[in-house]
This record gives structure tokens, C-alpha cells and sequence, in this order.
């Protein structure tokens, strides 16, 4: 779905009058392939590239060397750039910077709308993507009237009702509470289940046991790929980049150390519970 080889990225610095005074180098060398109807996280501590990386995604930001692919189109080529933002959405920190509309179904429509798709089409998309969404009882109400992760769901159906085949989400669940960052799970989990490929940048490792797949990124570059297990059961080099274990991780690091005969490959509360009924 989404492939990049060698990217880079470079951004200009200014200096406090404006003038540019340097070029900070963003990614370094980057190669990620993101397959159709697949889960990734990408992780990283604050400044490590993930954002910048996932705007490379739908051709927010271009390379400045090396090249992304998303669906078979290079973002480089202008002339691919509308198909390849309907083939990647994008769903951002704060809901409250996507959401247009003073309605709830008029946001969802408004994407279509934008892409010249015909009103009546517009409304079947509009009613299936808050269906799909469970955002059908609010769909008369103010946004601004919405919670958290209800604001987020939202954002999400109004990315799918533009039928993207891959939805990206940069640290979605951020502003949330833990009942707002369960909500965005569970739309993550529907639309893997509808075999779209979703892409998560997250800050919450618990979040990140969910995925097929995980990238690590430091200073730029990729520093650790492979699945939860095989991330997170090398809790040293993940610890060296700034990132703490989920707690069910630690907490097995911590039986095994007094002697409790665990397998590393446990991720989930669910999975520990069950291992220690079973000693």
C-alpha cells in the first residue's frame, strides 16, 4: 500500500528575522513498506521523525531525496496528488483541526463533497461511514457538543467517507482519556476488520501490542523493525530510544527476575493472566 526507499527529508531553519540559516535533516535514509490490510505502529520519543514520516504518507511533505509510493503513485508526481490523499487519509492529534462542519453528518460530507462526488451518493456514504463509525445517534448534533474520542470517531468517518484503502493516524488518542483512547482503538479494529491498512503513530505502547507490524524511530532514522513480541521483548534497546515497555511487559520482566517461569512473548494483561493460571 504505501512503500518509501531512501527517503529523506530536509526543512529549513529561519533565524528570528525570517531569513533562512541552515537545513535540519528530518529522515535520514528511510524504507518502510506498509501492506494493504495491514496494522503498523511507528514509535518514537518526541522529535524522532514519526510525524514528518507519516505526512510523507499522503504527500503532505515530499522527499527531498529517495521516493514514496502510495498505491503504485509516486508522491512526487503532481499529477497523482489528488488520487493519492484519497488513497491515504489522514487523521490528526486534535480532532478539533479537521472537523469543518457545525453538523455532525455535514462534516462527514463534506470530504465527498469536495471530491465532486454526486449528493446522492454523498448521503449513502455519510449514513454508511457514521454507521460504521457508531456515530449514527449524533448525527444532528454540534461537534462541539461531542467528547473526545467522539470528536476523533468523527474525524475517522469523515476520512472514510472519501473510501480510502489506507487511513493514517498521527497520535490520535493524545488528547484523550483512557475511555476516549479505547474508542479509537476499537475504530481501528473495524477498519482492519474491512481490510483496510491503517498506520499508527502513537505514544502509548499499549496501543502499539494491537499491530501486525512496528517501526522504531530515532533522530530520524528507523532503528528497530518487527513484530510486538520481537520489539518488546528486547526491552534494553526499546528503553536506549526512550520508550518504555507496556506495564504487562515490565511486569513479566520483573516475575521472571524472581524466578516465576514466564515467556517474553507476553503482551497483553488478558494473555498474563491466563499464563499465570495455567502455572
Amino acid at each position: 500500500m504505501i512503500h518509501a526507499k531512501s527517503l529523506t527529508y530536509d526543512y529549513e531553519t529561519f533565524d528570528s528575522e525570517g531569513n533562512a540559516d541552515g537545513v535540519v535533516r528530518a529522515l535520514d535514509d528511510i524504507s518502510v513498506d506498509i501492506e494493504h490490510g495491514k496494522f503498523v505502529a511507528i514509535l518514537g520519543r518526541n522529535g524522532s521523525g514519526k510525524s514528518t514520516l507519516a505526512k510523507q504518507m499522503n504527500a503532505l511533505l515530499l522527499p527531498t531525496s529517495g521516493t514514496v509510493w502510495v498505491d503504485g503513485k509516486d508522491t512526487k508526481n503532481q499529477d497523482d496528488l489528488w488520487d493519492i490523499r484519497q488513497s491515504a487519509g489522514m487523521v490528526f492529534q486534535n480532532p478539533d483541526n479537521q472537523i469543518v462542519g457545525t453538523v455532525v453528518e455535514e462534516d462527514v460530507g463534506f470530504g465527498p463533497e469536495n471530491m465532486g462526488v454526486p449528493t446522492e451518493e454523498i448521503w449513502v456514504r455519510v449514513n454508511k461511514c457514521l454507521k460504521r463509525m457508531g456515530m449514527e445517534p449524533f448525527r444532528y448534533e454540534s461537534p462541539n457538543a461531542l467528547s473526545g474520542g467522539q470528536k476523533q470517531r468523527l474525524s475517522i468517518a469523515g476520512i472514510l467517507a472519501m473510501e480510502p484503502k489506507c487511513v493514517i493516524m498521527d497520535e490520535p488518542t493524545a488528547m484523550l482519556d483512557p475511555g476516549g483512547r479505547r474508542e479509537v482503538m476499537k475504530a481501528i479494529k473495524d477498519l482492519l476488520a474491512e481490510h483496510l491498512s491503517v498506520v499508527l503513530i502513537t505514544h502509548y505502547m499499549e496501543e502499539a501490542v494491537e499491530a501486525d507490524y512496528i517501526y522504531v524511530m530515532d533522530s530520524g532514522h528507523v532503528v528497530m523493525t518487527g513484530t510486538p513480541v520481537e520489539i518488546f521483548s528486547d526491552t534494553e534497546t526499546i528503553k536506549k530510544y526512550g520508550l518504555q515497555p507496556p506495564q504487562v511487559v515490565q511486569v513479566v520482566d520483573e516475575l521472571i527476575k524472581k524466578g516465576v517461569p514466564l515467556n517474553r512473548n507476553i503482551l497483553t494483561t488478558e494473555e498474563l493472566v491466563q499464563a499465570l493460571c495455567h502455572q
